[in-house]
């Protein structure tokens, strides 16, 4: 299912500041027809993004909790049945849970991602940088999401309204607006003291605003963009293998696994050539692995199609089972460090626009409660000794080859 959004320059002065980027043309073919952005792509943002660098999870019960939580404040404030995304609740009501600020990411990176062709895997979240006396560099409040096309940087800062109409600009989607522009000074500052080429990077300022009726919207704001050291090539890979290996740690894949490409990424960070480790497998994994994942609570989809975990979730007051993959193709890519393969990696599946076959297996020792009061019918198998269950179910996924949703 594909969600409608309405993406236009914030007012006739942005479009002018806009002409001068060098994919204005390309901008321009995005923003002439609705766009259309996956309802899988959306959600996935809405369900995994942070905002913060420091914000993963501590424990697997932590993450089960904020899956169970913005599980249940997509179902209880959006509406996404009537072919875009809107609110069931009133401004107030929907700032006071942090929704904005998450939508106002989910749809401008969305947007983004149709300029530059690319996927949840490629942000990072940079922090602000410091001098050696502990005084702040770039006087910002916020921290800089950012990504590569593999030859520039594009970086954004997104940000989210509620309205009574969409239509019309509200003093908060002016605030925004103010917010974003004012910090232009101080980067065109640095940018003439460094000589960095005007839009040798890009830098994309978004607000995403929705109302109870109409088409969700994108407002396009220009700030000028940061200089950064490495290429954007390098910087492209680091990131895709640093989102993987937090979706590896959260699927729980072997910690032979985890370590050797925690350590991998520190190698492509201090080198000054990353190409040395291109094809170059992850030290210490053997070619002949059968099983990428600890078998605790695991998830296969259409046989070998992808591998996961699944999670219990208390959804509307009844306990349901939240399953979180990663297809196998990804996986072993990642494992052969197949540099080009991964840079270009973009999963389409036309199955999972329909249901597919899960299967999940948990040990027996790792028996609770929660087994039985699910809807799913789970079977001992005291041969293995475990306990498994099946279901034929509509799953979400994303471009990165995340595969995600609930199974009943």
């Amino acid at each position: 299912m594909s969600l409608e959004l309405s993406v236009e320059y914030y007012n006739k002065a942005e479009e002018e500041l806009f002409k001068k980027y060098p994919n204005y043309k390309q901008l321009n073919g995005v923003l002439s027809n609705p766009v259309r952005i996956s309802r899988g792509e959306f959600l996935a943002y809405m369900m995994f993004t942070e905002q913060k660098d420091n914000e993963g999870f501590r424990t697997y019960e932590e993450l089960q909790e904020r899956i169970e939580s913005r599980l249940g404040d997509i179902d209880d404030y959006l509406e996404l049945d009537n072919g875009s995304i809107q609110t069931k609740f009133s401004a107030v009501d929907m700032h006071a849970t942090g929704f904005t600020e998450r939508l106002g990411v989910s749809l401008g990176l969305n947007i983004v991602n149709k300029f530059h062709n690319l996927s949840e895997a490629d942000w990072a979240i940079t922090q602000d940088q410091y001098d050696g006396k502990g005084v702040r560099q770039k006087d910002f409040d916020y921290d800089i999401t950012l990504a590569s096309d593999g030859n520039k940087y594009i970086q954004v800062e997104n940000k989210g309204a509620i309205n009574e109409d969409n239509s019309f600009k509200t003093s908060s989607v002016s605030a925004h607006y103010k917010s974003i522009k004012e910090k232009k000074a101080v980067i065109v500052a640095q940018d003439q003291v460094k000589g960095v080429p005007k839009h040798q990077n890009l830098y994309y300022g978004t607000i995403a605003v929705i109302d109870e009726h109409n088409t969700a919207k994108v407002l396009l704001v220009d700030p000028p963009a940061f200089d950064l050291e490495w290429s954007p090539q390098k910087f492209k890979l680091i990131t895709r293998l640093k989102f993987y290996l937090n979706v590896l740690v959260e699927i729980e894949a072997h910690n032979s696994i985890l370590k050797a490409l925690k350590q991998r990424i520190n190698d492509l960070i201090e080198a000054k050539s990353i190409e040395e480790y291109d094809n170059k497998r992850l030290d210490g994994i053997n070619p002949k692995m059968r099983s990428y994942l600890r078998e605790v609570y695991f998830v296969k989809i259409n046989q070998t199609e992808a591998y996961g975990r699944f999670y219990f979730v208390k959804n509307k007051d009844i306990t349901k089972v939240f399953v979180l993959a990663l297809t196998k193709n990804i996986i072993k890519l990642i494992i052969n460090q197949d540099f080009e393969a991964i840079l270009n990696y973009d999963y389409r599946n036309a199955e999972l626009s329909d249901k597919v076959i899960v299967q999940m297996f948990s040990k027996l020792k790792f028996d609770n409660e929660n087994f039985s009061n699910t809807k799913l019918k789970f079977q001992i198998d005291e041969r293995r000794k475990r306990q498994f269950a099946q279901s034929y179910v509509k799953l979400e996924y994303t471009s990165s080859g995340r595969i995600f949703g609930l199974v009943e």
